[in-house]
């Protein structure tokens, strides 16, 4: 793992062909982005289905065949309140900085290093489960 305030480290299973998302700048150069989702089993037996954002360069060097390659990915959790529509909506998403096809067992780890923004929330659900929600910042590293 490295020392960073936000690294995500997952593996699982390519749950859709990557889709053209947005095209950004670096530097002088264009950047097309692709989104794709990655489903992981938990150790209940539950999956859970992320959204993973990477530059198509990225993409093409990692040579996905498509849906049901086993890939692991390195990078960063990004958030952010989606407002189109009724609501806002937080979108929670990984921003791909490594993309590997690979046969490790599925996982999902997420570090994140921050300062608490308010005092966190502990409830409990209608089904007796206790979440504690809690706001976080965590300062973005910008290379």
């Amino acid at each position: 793992m490295e020392s960073r305030n936000n690294y995500v480290d997952l593996a699982g299973t390519l749950a859709g062909k990557p889709v053209s998302s947005h095209s950004g700048r670096d530097g002088d150069s264009v950047v097309e982005y692709y989104t794709f989702p990655l489903q992981i089993t938990r150790l209940s037996g539950t999956s859970d289905t992320v959204n993973v954002n990477a530059a198509k360069n990225l993409l093409d060097d990692t040579e996905l065949t498509g849906e049901g390659d086993r890939v692991a990915v390195r990078g960063e959790l990004r958030t952010f309140n989606n407002k189109s529509g009724e609501g806002a909506k937080l979108v929670v998403s990984v921003f791909a900085r490594e993309i590997e096809l690979s046969d490790s067992d599925e996982h999902n780890l997420i570090v994140l290093r921050g300062t608490i923004c308010k005092p966190p929330n502990l409830r409990r659900t209608p089904m007796g489960r206790e979440i504690c929600d809690l706001m976080l910042a965590v300062n973005r590293r910008y290379d």
